[in-house]
């Protein structure tokens, strides 16, 4: 068995449904999307992305990304097919649309003068490296 037929096989084994593939490719999107401090530099910004999907979540989820991505995970989890289907659209479209390092919020009057973040993110690394 050479080495295309060991990753179909492992794929195929994965990803036995549809929605199998499509919640990973939801985890992976937001994933990137609620770890990585180039989409959401503050916690405070995720607020603003997550409503952008209809997913509201109490203030103190906010305060952590960790338990942020964990209520998503979740909720990914419960979704069905057709559900599925129509936010990974909308992620798409989102992850299109939005650039890198913008204030989600963009609100010309809310203005404030953010400290930025001089300490490098983990993350973010890693997200360069792999692409």
């Amino acid at each position: 068995m050479d080495y295309k037929e060991k990753i179909s096989k492992i794929d195929y084994e994965l990803y036995k449904g549809v929605d199998d593939k499509i919640k990973s490719q939801l985890y992976g999107y937001f994933v990137t999307l609620i770890l990585s401090k180039n989409y959401a530099p503050m916690n405070s910004d995720l607020e603003v992305i997550m409503k952008e999907f209809n997913l509201n979540f109490l203030p103190y989820v906010y305060k952590s990304r960790t338990i942020l991505l964990s209520r998503v995970v979740r909720i990914i989890e419960k979704k069905t097919e057709r559900e599925l289907s129509s936010m990974l659209d909308s992620l798409k479209e989102y992850l299109n649309n939005v650039d890198i390092g913008e204030d989600p919020s963009n609100n010309d009057a809310k203005k404030v003068d953010k400290k930025k973040r001089t300490k490098k993110n983990i993350f973010d690394d890693i997200f360069n490296q792999l692409g």
